[in-house]
Order: C-alpha cells, then sequence, then structure tokens
C-alpha cells in the first residue's frame, strides 16, 4: 500500500497497521533518540562494546605496521605513523585510516592487501605527483638531437 511519509512527503511501501505515517528512516531518525533516553545501561554497554571493538582494530593495524617500513624511501624509525596508500585508487573501497569504527577486522583486512606502506612524506610526495599527472601538468621529456 502506497503511502506519504508526514515528515519527508516522499512516498513509501506502508502497511496498514503504520499508523505513525513516517516513512522507515524518518521513523526511525525520530525514535532512535528516544530509545537510547530510555535504556541508558544498553547505551553505556554498547559504547563499551564497540570501544573495545575499535581497540582489537586498531591494534591490529599497529602491529600489522610494527616491522613494516616505507616502500619509497625505507623509513623505518616509527612504523606507526606509517600511512596505507591504494597502488589501484580504482580498488579502494574505504580509507582505512578513517574506518576503523566501521569496518569489521576482516574488511580491514582485505583493504590492507590491496596498500603499501609510505612515510607521510612519501605519501604526500606520491598524491601531490599524481594530482599533478591527472591535471596535464607534468612535463615531458624531451629528446636531445
Amino acid at each position: 500500500m502506497k503511502r506519504i511519509c508526514i515528515d519527508c512527503q516522499k512516498e513509501f511501501n506502508g502497511r496498514k497497521d503504520n499508523k505513525s505515517g513516517l516513512c522507515l528512516k524518518c521513523y526511525r531518525k525520530k525514535y532512535h533518540k528516544k530509545y537510547w533516553k530510555n535504556h541508558p545501561e544498553l547505551k553505556k554497554e554498547r559504547t563499551k562494546r564497540n570501544y573495545i571493538n575499535y581497540k582489537k582494530k586498531r591494534d591490529f593495524v599497529l602491529d600489522y605496521k610494527r616491522d613494516k617500513f616505507c616502500s619509497t624511501c625505507g623509513y623505518k624509525e616509527h612504523p606507526e605513523i606509517l600511512q596505507f596508500h591504494h597502488k589501484n585508487k580504482n580498488e579502494k573501497k574505504y580509507p582505512i585510516a578513517n574506518s576503523l569504527t566501521q569496518l569489521s577486522l576482516k574488511n580491514i583486512k582485505l583493504e590492507i592487501d590491496k596498500c603499501i606502506l609510505l612515510c607521510p612524506n612519501c605519501h604526500m610526495w606520491l598524491h601531490k605527483k599524481q594530482i599533478k599527472r591527472e591535471m596535464g601538468l607534468c612535463k615531458k621529456k624531451q629528446k636531445n638531437k
């Protein structure tokens, strides 16, 4: 049964017993805050569980970097500052650094397999060269006659 959401005015497939008049997205937005307000003990438990999962993933990434070095210059003094760079940007699904809270450990491992480790300087220079190449600013080498 087609209905119109009273909040966002979009059409949605509603059930007869849906008395709220809200689509699923608007319903969740409206009642999500109310649920956590009425269940503070569950919110604390969820927050604690999320932190534990985040810490496991962060520790995995740091352990992975521990004995590695920069693929370009060989820097290895502080491996924790090494950054992941995707070899092929078309294969990139997620940025690893920002997705520790959102991805599963399995997906993080899959994404790491697509990357090389670079120190911040080499990573910056690599991206600078890529941007110049994409904009057509790189000078072509001319052959001397």
